[in-house]
This record gives C-alpha cells, structure tokens and sequence, in this order.
C-alpha cells in the first residue's frame, strides 16, 4: 500500500510514538471523518494495511466522534477531485497518490454494496451509483 512520508511532527490530535495500532488508525478514521482532508486519508491509508473496510470502520467507530458511514461514503467520493498536487505535498508520489485514490475508490464501491444489500439503497436511489457486483 501507500507509506506516508510525514514523520512524526504530522501526526495530530495528540497521538504519538506509545499508541497502538488500533488507536492510531481510529483516530485517523475520526480525522478524516471530521475534516475529510487529503493528508487524513493519506495517512490512514497508510496504516490500513491488511485490515478490511470494515475493520477500519469500526475503529473509526470505536474512536468516538461522530462517525458515520454516510459521511464517510461522502468523504471517499471526494477524493477524485483533490488535485494531485496536494498528495504530492504530503510526500506521496504518483504511483502512492494512485493508489491512494484506487484504495479510496474500492471503500467507497464497497460502502454502496453493502448499503444496497442492507436494503439502505434501491436501484432507484437518484443519489448513489450502485456497482454491479458481478463486474
């Protein structure tokens, strides 16, 4: 996946070298849940590592704030639209911005799969494209 390259004076809301795994990725899940900024979900996509959209999802949860799916389904259909530029000042070159925003893209087809199959959407929803999942 992606490494950041922000070292430690990056990091925000107070976490640092003593917080586990699990703390760091939940706080980074609430950081771009609240502001939706390029380097919140750069930094969380470089920690997700192995772990499924879910998994981050309920440590986003577990982190407090107010997460919630929708919001972060909104968040995830932003990123195409943030100029490569402001990726490449965080560090990120075009192979990680690339797959910063592929890894951004399959969270976000996941989310409207899983909506639909809840019964959240309907192929009539107006407001969500909702993947074929046998493509």
């Amino acid at each position: 996946m992606v490494s950041y390259s922000g070292g430690p004076e990056s990091r925000v809301n107070g976490s640092g070298p003593g917080e586990s795994w699990e703390d760091e990725v939940g706080a980074r899940m609430r950081d771009f849940c609240d502001h939706g900024l390029p380097g919140d979900f750069a930094r969380l996509a470089a920690l997700a590592g192995d772990a499924s959209f879910r998994e981050l999802e309920a440590l986003g949860h577990r982190a407090g704030g107010d997460f919630r799916p929708d919001e972060l389904l909104m968040r995830l259909e932003f990123l195409p639209y943030i100029e490569d530029a402001e990726f490449a000042a965080l560090g990120l070159d075009e192979e990680e911005i690339a797959a910063t925003r592929e890894f951004a893209f399959e969270w976000a087809e996941e989310i409207k799969l899983r909506r639909a199959e809840d019964g959240d959407l309907t192929p009539h929803d107006d407001d969500f494209d909702i993947p074929d999942p046998d493509i």
